[in-house]
């Protein structure tokens, strides 16, 4: 009974320790493709990660993207500089999508409304998933609204 349990400890310590160094260990961006669907489902606008690609799975799931197309930069989206998301390891395991921190360093976006008053969305936007955060940062942004009605344009810092 005792060598079961030291066995059982011991597969448990391994998976532990190769959870920590896993992020180490491969290479994200090869994962690029795999990010940008499951955050364009996510936001409901297609998103181009041009950057290098950080992440870590313990204590928490972190993942730091770099220059960052969110959407159509003629259109309404914008670029983002870096975006950090520290997410829920219980929600993901459920498959929900939960932020308990998300930042972005240096947004620019760009919002349009057309003529008639409704927000143009971007080529390719599809109604959101279910996305949950709990707390939003933003550094350094700009934020643009282009009333194509007045032709006139706000600007937001």
């Amino acid at each position: 009974m005792q060598g079961i349990l030291i066995s059982l400890a011991t597969a448990v310590i391994l998976a532990i320790g190769g959870a920590f160094a896993a992020p180490f260990v491969v290479d994200w961006n090869a994962w690029r493709g795999t990010f940008e669907t499951q955050i364009s489902q996510a936001l409901g606008v297609p998103v181009v990660i041009r950057g290098p690609i950080d992440a870590e799975i313990l204590p928490a799931p972190r993942i730091l993207l770099r220059d960052v197309t969110l959407g159509d930069v003629v259109s309404t989206g914008g670029t983002v500089k870096a975006l950090k998301a520290e997410l829920s390891l219980g929600a993901l395991l459920r498959g929900d999508v939960e932020a308990t921190g998300v930042s972005l360093d240096r947004p620019q976006i760009r919002l349009v409304i057309d003529s008639a008053g409704r927000l143009a969305l971007p080529t390719g936007a599809q109604r959101p998933a279910a996305l949950s955060i709990a707390r939003f940062e933003v550094k350094d942004g700009t934020l643009d609204i282009l009333d194509r009605a007045s032709d006139h344009t706000q600007t937001l810092q």
